[in-house]
């Protein structure tokens, strides 16, 4: 199959190309591709003026790993939309009304049962641009214009592509950019003797996958021919969605992590959010798995990596180390 792929140097850029090993994969990228991988190098910028090249590149699919926003998934949809068939441009879970509940930058009530497909999208766009802490902390000034809903509306808008959006959990892995397995594995070192944990942040179920995961379901989803919809929308992420107590739990285990983890009251002094670049504030009463059930039944799809084994190999190098001065 002939695929193109809008970006491919990321965290999940880098592993897309290399689990479709075997096609015939171009990237668009101002940076470098893999040997055996075509590069034509650009910014996103240049896409529009590379029209005329993707159309005699005719990829039959084009996967999009970096719309942040309206204008960014506009330069990559006009230069797509009747050049290649079938789009695939992935999005986020923090698009959906939920999330903005939980960040407290929505109205609505929150809920325990796991975000559908068809749930509401937020009506707040934008909600990072009260953050500029985050932005600093972080070295993201890109935050304040991200932005996934308006990049989803400008894809629904293409007329002569069909659209499969998938939405994506808070991806973890070795070299993730936002360390969020290392956000509890950091605390557990050999004089840390009991961990603390709010009460209601330990009954609260997160997004989560594994990278090799959402790859795979990613390549599952190129590869998969069958007919479907002008437009399709998933869920992506590992099964089951733990509760950040579980989570924690198999973090302590897949560093050999010999203390012990203790419920406190929330507001309790000492315990780190469970991901850092979430408000302290933030509503933990609102959960965010999603519901894989469609994108499995829709694809065959079986995740690849359980979350037990998808730790371990997170945590690796980590745990090797903490053995290590433990010893």
């Amino acid at each position: 199959m002939r695929i193109l792929i809008i970006g491919g140097n990321g965290f999940i850029g880098r592993r897309l190309v290399a689990a479709l090993a075997g096609h015939d994969v171009t990237l668009f990228s101002r940076g470098d591709a893999p040997a055996g991988v075509d590069l034509i190098r650009g910014d996103r910028q240049d896409l529009p003026q590379a029209r005329a090249r993707l159309a005699a590149l005719a990829p039959e699919i084009a996967i999009d790993t970096g719309a942040q926003n309206a204008a960014t998934a506009a330069l990559a949809a006009h230069a797509l939309d009747g050049v290649v068939p079938r789009v695939i441009v992935l999005s986020s879970v923090s698009v959906y009304a939920r999330y903005g509940r939980f960040l407290k930058t929505e109205p609505g009530d929150c809920a325990r049962t796991a975000i559908l497909e068809t749930d509401a999208l937020r009506s707040r766009l934008f909600v990072y641009r009260d953050r500029p802490d985050l932005q600093a902390n972080l070295g993201r000034s890109w935050l304040a214009d991200y932005d996934k809903i308006p990049a989803e509306a400008v894809y629904r808008q293409m007329r002569e592509s069909a659209v499969t959006i998938l939405r994506l959990p808070m991806v973890y892995g070795a070299d993730d950019p936002d360390a969020r397995v290392q956000t509890y594995s950091q605390q557990m070192g050999p004089d840390v003797a009991w961990l603390p944990v709010w009460k209601q942040v330990a009954r609260w179920r997160n997004a989560r996958g594994h990278v090799d995961n959402v790859t795979d379901a990613i390549r599952v989803c190129a590869l998969n021919r069958a007919p479907g919809e002008k437009l399709r929308v998933f869920n992506i992420a590992d099964m089951p969605g733990l509760t950040e107590f579980e989570w924690i739990k198999m973090i302590a285990a897949a560093t050999d992590w010999p203390g012990q983890l203790r419920l406190v009251a929330d507001g309790t002094p000492g315990p780190r959010a469970p991901v850092s670049d979430f408000a302290p504030h933030a509503d933990y009463a609102c959960n965010l798995h999603m519901s894989t059930g469609l994108f499995r039944r829709q694809t065959g799809w079986h995740q690849p990596i359980k979350t037990e084994a998808a730790l371990a190999l997170s945590l690796d190098a980590a745990a090797t180390e903490l053995r290590q001065c433990r010893n």
